[in-house]
């Protein structure tokens, strides 16, 4: 069979097409899905009984403003019963995750094993395929309970200092069990605070463990003058890393809403813990992708998309359009609609599509041509049908949308140019002389 990205795609939408393929393929396919940080939401799919019965308790309507009624978000009727589990012999059980140590962007906090809740009759699969989806749900579901853990702490010291503290994106889906965090995983912990506090919150984190790591004085500068976050911060003794934001989107792009535009989509949950509104989640995670320079597993967040949109519903895709509205992100969501809508087969509204879409028709057709090839999942072992240049003006169009041209243009000498110097006199040559000290003085390993 020949293994493409169309077949990747597939694959999220009939789970039994991995049946189909010889193990060596399927082998092929564990590492194409492990690399776009998607294989633990194939086995969610696979494994877990509660996908199908959350997916019809939204019924799909045929209200011409919705989709059509002879088609679906997910074609569940096209899927056949399942079948009984191959299940692994008695005396062997599937490697423990923590037999290997993780990447750093992946240390856990310990937490007792529990069996994770499967159903007892998924697809006939070969022993190894098994083993390796099994393993990526309990990573995912280790991440999952370390997200809570940490969005307790990190709340509980924040809001005595800023006026909110609201998770974003993997970690904010995860919080509220939705469909988008089921398997889900994630390097770090995203979160929303007031500007006006933004000091505040860093000196209180820092109290509390969470240390910046260490950059150059001009990325310092970057991120204080230009950017909508402040370094990454990492936590001394767990390793989990988070980034503090104080708005969505670069605050020099000139098109960044006001904090009081979105302080109307904050939601708490039952514990305190604030996100944002899943129809304003969408528009994030659509903003998120389309003024991104970084497509390497853009899949993973088409995916995110995808299931949002079901959670939602097609009746209610003005929710989403309200939003878009409001904090002036129309062609964004329009573009993540148009993407659904091509990759998956989705009879979303092609007319309020084009009305979302509200730039100049050479600007829709070039994004168009990019996205129509960039957003699919890349790997050396897919046949692949996208052309190297569709990359590139994704990387070139990500830029030029973060910041004004003469800002930018600066930004790219600058770092040429220090990358230069760098190469000749060695990496530490800007960095700040306390920090040297500071490594000098630390313990060697």
């Amino acid at each position: 069979m020949l293994l493409d990205q169309h077949f990747i795609v597939q694959l999220f939408l009939k789970p039994q097409m991995l049946v189909e393929l010889t193990e060596p393929e399927r082998s092929k396919v564990m590492v194409v899905l492990r690399k776009q940080k998607v294989l633990a939401k194939l086995a969610f799919l696979i494994f877990d009984k509660t996908f199908d019965e959350q997916l019809h308790e939204k019924p799909f309507s045929s209200d011409e403003h919705a989709l059509q009624a002879d088609k679906k978000l997910l074609p569940v009727n096209e899927r056949p019963l399942p079948v009984n589990e191959k299940l692994l012999p008695a005396n062997e059980k599937p490697l423990p995750v923590n037999e290997k140590p993780l990447p750093v962007n992946e240390k856990l906090l310990p937490v007792n094993e529990k069996p994770l809740p499967v159903n007892e009759n998924p697809l006939l699969l070969d022993e190894k395929t098994i083993r390796h989806l099994k393993n990526a749900l309990r990573v995912a579901e280790k991440q999952k309970e370390q997200v809570f853990l940490e969005a307790n702490e990190i709340s509980h010291i924040l809001n005595l200092v800023s006026e909110f503290v609201v998770f974003l994106k993997g970690a904010a889906y995860s919080l509220n069990h939705s469909l988008a965090g089921q398997g889900r995983i994630y390097s770090d912990i995203d979160i929303l605070v007031n500007k006006a506090q933004l000091i505040e919150c860093e000196q209180t984190l820092a109290l509390h463990g969470w240390f910046g790591e260490k950059i150059s004085d001009y990325d310092q500068r970057y991120y204080r003058k230009w950017a909508h976050e402040i370094p990454p911060l990492a936590h001394m003794h767990r390793g989990t890393i988070i980034d503090v934001h104080h708005n969505i989107i670069p605050i020099v792009s000139n098109d960044a809403p006001s904090a009081s535009a979105l302080k109307n989509y904050i939601i708490s949950n039952k514990d305190g813990i604030q996100t944002l509104s899943l129809p304003a989640q969408f528009v994030h995670s659509a903003v998120h992708l389309f003024r991104n320079e970084e497509y390497k597993t853009a899949f993973r967040d088409v995916l995110d998309l995808y299931f949002m949109l079901i959670e939602i519903g097609p009746n209610n895709l003005s929710d989403i359009i309200d939003v878009a509205e409001e904090l002036g992100f129309k062609y964004e969501v329009g573009l993540a609609l148009r993407a659904l809508q091509n990759i998956f087969e989705l009879s979303l509204p092609t007319p309020t599509i084009d009305l979302l879409l509200n730039k100049s028709t050479l600007r829709v057709a070039f994004d168009q041509f990019i996205f129509a090839k960039v957003l699919l999942p890349q790997h050396r072992l897919l046949h692949c049908d996208a052309t190297p240049i569709r990359y590139f003006l994704a990387t070139v169009r990500g830029h030029f949308i973060k910041m004004p041209l003469h800002l930018l243009t600066y930004h790219l000498l600058m770092k040429s140019g220090r990358g230069i110097i760098e190469k000749i006199f060695g990496e530490h040559i800007f960095t700040p002389k306390d920090v040297q000290s500071n490594d000098n003085l630390s313990p060697r390993k």
